[in-house]
């Protein structure tokens, strides 16, 4: 009898035993291995933004006395309201200058032969971004057509001669690229459409301007909204930059 209550009891510690062993817990990941995973997936994703477009831009200056662009990286000119500060070509060729008409026969075929040699398919535009001092503050202004110029009361691209001239900067856009010859007008925003390339930008201070620092211009190509931070400020790395001095 008391060898079977005996062999009852050892049978009974084996069931229990090895039935704990069935009723393993998972293994729970630590909450410091997840959120590194989650920060991992976040840089990529940020990582594969940036490098959606790949199409440097540089900035020339367009000397017209002497038919030649002049790669730019600091500017120097007098500030005046009665003068131009200068027109900037965005060009995807980093030379430090050429004589465009000695070369590509006009300013208009520079502009197509060079961008065609990067962008035939035509799926990149091109933007700008100033930014300056002024009344006490950072201005920063993010151009990718001509509304952003005429909706935004710091800026104005009318007609120098007018007495309605406002604002800190007077900015005009032109489309080069889509040119046959002959005298053409800056880009107005009714006439600008999905096919419209920005390939410069004049420059000129307004009467009161009020600006205090040196003007810097970025040129830049861009293909999608993710080059853009929240602020709608561009944020790649293929983009050129210039700071202009007053003289």
């Amino acid at each position: 009898m008391k060898k079977t209550v005996l062999l009852l009891v050892l049978a009974m510690s084996a069931a229990l035993i090895f039935g704990c062993g069935k009723e393993k817990t998972p293994e729970t990941t630590p909450a410091a291995s997840t959120a590194e995973t989650a920060s991992a997936e976040t840089q990529t994703e940020t990582e594969e933004q940036k490098i959606i477009n790949e199409k440097p831009v540089y900035i020339y200056y367009m000397d017209y006395d002497s038919s030649t662009a002049q790669k730019v990286r600091s500017f120097e000119t007098a500030w005046t309201d009665e003068e131009d500060i200068g027109i900037f070509a965005a060009l995807a060729v980093d030379r430090s200058s050429f004589a465009f008409e000695e070369e590509y026969g006009s300013e208009i075929d520079m502009h197509k032969e060079t961008w065609d040699s990067v962008d035939a398919s035509g799926d990149y535009k091109i933007g700008y971004q100033i930014s300056f001092d002024a009344d006490g503050e950072h201005k920063v202004y993010t151009i990718l057509s001509p509304s952003d110029v005429a909706d935004e009361p710091d800026l104005f691209m009318g007609d120098v001669d007018s007495e309605e001239v406002t604002g800190y900067l007077g900015v005009w856009l032109y489309d080069d690229y889509h040119q046959d010859g002959g005298f053409y007008d800056h880009v107005d925003p009714d006439e600008y459409d999905d096919d419209t390339l920005l390939t410069s930008i004049k420059l000129r201070l307004t009467p009161d301007s009020n600006v205090v620092s040196n003007l810097v211009l970025e040129a830049f190509s861009y293909s999608s909204p993710l080059e853009f931070d929240s602020d709608g400020h561009y944020n790649n790395v293929y983009g050129s930059r210039v700071s202009i001095v007053e003289e």
